[in-house]
């Protein structure tokens, strides 16, 4: 589950990291500068970062693992923690 949450908030990061990189390769260039805010861009980085959330959490369902059967828990036998498992 936290694989899960960390690849999500990386993927919603990327466009947040990829905005940083563009602002610090093109520091001194000042065409470029000038076109660094033209309208609301932390909102677009957002929606850009919620669609590859999104993308992700499609691309784990469909080729993320599958388990079927019956699910035992974590357990204790003979006084050893026996780790849960799926029949199948």
């Amino acid at each position: 589950m936290v694989r899960v949450i960390i690849v999500q908030l990386v993927l919603f990061l990327l466009p947040f990291i990829g905005w940083g990189i563009y602002l610090a390769v093109t520091r001194g260039l000042s065409d470029a500068r000038s076109s660094y805010f033209i309208g609301p861009m932390p909102y677009w980085l957002a929606v850009a970062g919620l669609l590859l959330s999104i993308a992700g959490f499609l691309a784990l369902g469909v080729v993320g693992e599958h388990a079927t059967g019956v699910y035992h828990p974590l357990r204790f036998e003979d006084g050893k923690l026996v780790p849960g498992s799926f029949d199948e």
